[in-house]
C-alpha cells in the first residue's frame, strides 16, 4: 500500500514538473509577441520607459467617431478632419479588400492628428525601435493607424490607403490565430521591395514621382542587384514589379501569389506557382518592360521649333547720299 502510494505520488510530481516545464516554453514563445501587443496599446500618458518620453507642448483630450470597420480618435479642434478621415477609411477600405480579396479581420483604430508637429509630440516608436522615424510616414502598430494631416488632402487619402494596405497584407500574411502568428512569422521572412513595393502600388498604382524614380533606377543600373536593394531603391523597384504584374497578368493575381507565398512560406514559389515563371525571370521581363517603354517615351520627343508668327520684314539697305541737287521745277531736294 505504500509502495504503491509512493509510485503515484512520484508519478503526480513528474506530471506537474512536465505541465509547469509546457507552460515555461508556451511564456517563452509567446513573450515577444507580448511585449510588441503591450507596446501597441493606445497611449494615454502610461506604458512608456522612463526617461524616453518626448516633450509635450498640449494636452490632448481625446473623442472618437464610430464606424462599421473604424474607431477615429482625434482632440480639440479636429472633429471635421477626423469626419473625413472616417468617411475616407470607409470608402477605401472597400477598394483595399477588393485588391487584397481579404475582408478586414477587426476594427480598426485610427488616432488622426491635426498637424505634423504635433504627431511628433507623441510617443510612438520611441520604445525599443529607435529606427522609428517620427518625422515622417504614418505609423502602425497593431490594428491602430496613426495619422496626420499637413494641409494636403491628397496626402491625407495616400496615408489612408497605404496605411489600409499595410494592415490587411499583415493579416494576410500572419494570420488571425496566435498559433498563425508565431508559425508564419518564424518561417517566412519578407524582403523589403516585396512589402513596401506591394504598400506603394496598392496605394497609388502610378504617379508622375514614382515613374520618375522607376526610370532613374532602372537607366542608371541601380535596381540591377534586386534582392539587395535597401530604402526607397527598395520600394520603388517592389513596385514597379507589382504594377508590371498588374499591367501583364492583371490584378486579380496578385492575391493569389500572396497566399501561395503564405502557404508555401517561400517568396520564390509564390511566383512560380501563380505566374509559371521564377522571381528571376520575372525581375528581367520588367526590367526590359519599362526600358522598351523609356526607350519609346525618348523617340516621341522632339525638338520643338518655332515659327514666326508674321513674314519678317526686311529693312532696305542703307542708301548714302555725297551730293544734293535742287530741282527748280518743283523745289524739292533730288
Amino acid at each position: 500500500m505504500y509502495e504503491s502510494t509512493g509510485f503515484f505520488v512520484n508519478f503526480i510530481d513528474s506530471v506537474k514538473i512536465r505541465k509547469r516545464h509546457s507552460l515555461l516554453v508556451l511564456f517563452a514563445l509567446l513573450s515577444p509577441m507580448l511585449m510588441q501587443l503591450g507596446r501597441g496599446q493606445f497611449y494615454m500618458g502610461s506604458q512608456q520607459e522612463f526617461g524616453k518620453n518626448r516633450v509635450q507642448y498640449r494636452e490632448f483630450t481625446w473623442l472618437y467617431y464610430p464606424t462599421q470597420n473604424f474607431e477615429v480618435y482625434y482632440y480639440q479642434g479636429g472633429k471635421d478632419l477626423a469626419a473625413y478621415v472616417a468617411q475616407s477609411a470607409q470608402q477605401n477600405l472597400t477598394d483595399m479588400e477588393k485588391f487584397f480579396d481579404y475582408r478586414l479581420e477587426d476594427r480598426i483604430q485610427v488616432i488622426v492628428y491635426n498637424k505634423q508637429s504635433e504627431f511628433r509630440q507623441s510617443n510612438i516608436g520611441i520604445t525599443g525601435d529607435e529606427a522609428y522615424n517620427i518625422g515622417g510616414s504614418t505609423r502602425i502598430v497593431g490594428s491602430k493607424i496613426f495619422l496626420y494631416f499637413k494641409g494636403d488632402y491628397d496626402a491625407l487619402e495616400y496615408q489612408i490607403r497605404e496605411s489600409l494596405a499595410t494592415v490587411l497584407f499583415s493579416q494576410m500574411r500572419f494570420g488571425g490565430d496566435w498559433k498563425e502568428i508565431i508559425k508564419n512569422s518564424a518561417l517566412l521572412s519578407v524582403p523589403i521591395w516585396y512589402e513596401e513595393g506591394l504598400r506603394s502600388y496598392a496605394a497609388e498604382p502610378w504617379n508622375a514621382e514614382v515613374a520618375a524614380h522607376i526610370r532613374d533606377g532602372l537607366m542608371s543600373g541601380r535596381f540591377a542587384k534586386f534582392n539587395r536593394l535597401e530604402g526607397a531603391d527598395a520600394r520603388y523597384a517592389g513596385h514597379a514589379l507589382w504594377k508590371y504584374i498588374g499591367d501583364v497578368y492583371g490584378p486579380a493575381v496578385i492575391p493569389n501569389i500572396l497566399y501561395m507565398t503564405r502557404v508555401s512560406r517561400s517568396i520564390e514559389s509564390g511566383f512560380l506557382f501563380v505566374l509559371g515563371a521564377s522571381l528571376n525571370t520575372i525581375t528581367d521581363e520588367f526590367t526590359e518592360y519599362y526600358l522598351a517603354q523609356f526607350r519609346q517615351d525618348d523617340r516621341r520627343k522632339t525638338t520643338v521649333t518655332f515659327e514666326p508668327a508674321y513674314p519678317a520684314v526686311q529693312a532696305e539697305k542703307q542708301k548714302t547720299y555725297d551730293a544734293l541737287d535742287l530741282d527748280s521745277k518743283t523745289l524739292f531736294l533730288a
